[in-house]
């Protein structure tokens, strides 16, 4: 399953930040590469299922909290 709404927008840079995590910081707990995150928090990649789970359950969020709604 991936997540292809365009009106929704990821919010991993604003948590990632909010937690006071680098990129790399995130990249190496969520076991992904810092490349992929720079492409999420862009939206230049879709994120699928299994990894956005596995960032919302590190920043200790739900997969709604993840999201925010587009203004389209």
């Amino acid at each position: 399953m991936l997540f292809t709404d365009n009106k929704k927008k990821n919010l991993i840079r604003n948590w990632r930040i909010y937690n006071g995590w680098t990129q790399e910081e995130l990249a190496e707990k969520a076991k992904i590469s810092t490349n992929l995150i720079r492409l999420y928090e862009l939206n230049q990649k879709t994120l699928k299922y299994q990894t956005a789970k596995k960032i919302a359950d590190l920043f200790g969020i739900s997969l709604k909290q993840l999201y925010e709604k587009g203004d389209d």
